[in-house]
């Protein structure tokens, strides 16, 4: 599964961290940068009156691939 992580930095400079699930195909880092600065942009999300999403820090793809080791046989 592929997901997408955005890092920020709260107006109180503590860092928050979006992630977007499931996410298929690929993502530039100009169009990394432009989602971010939207975000910021849009001025919509404040937690106890603090900027939530205020500074970019970072953009990651997030790669993540899981393999059954052992699994109970169900029971009839």
């Amino acid at each position: 599964m592929r997901s997408l992580s955005f890092t920020f930095k709260t107006a109180a400079n503590k860092s928050k961290t979006l992630r977007l699930s499931a996410y298929s195909g690929d993502l530039s880092a100009d169009a990394a940068q432009k989602f971010m600065t939207a975000l910021i942009d849009s001025d919509q999300f404040y937690r106890e009156g603090v900027k939530q999403y205020a500074t970019p820090v970072s953009a990651r793809m997030i790669d993540t691939t899981s393999e059954d080791i052992w699994v109970a046989e169900p029971t009839a």
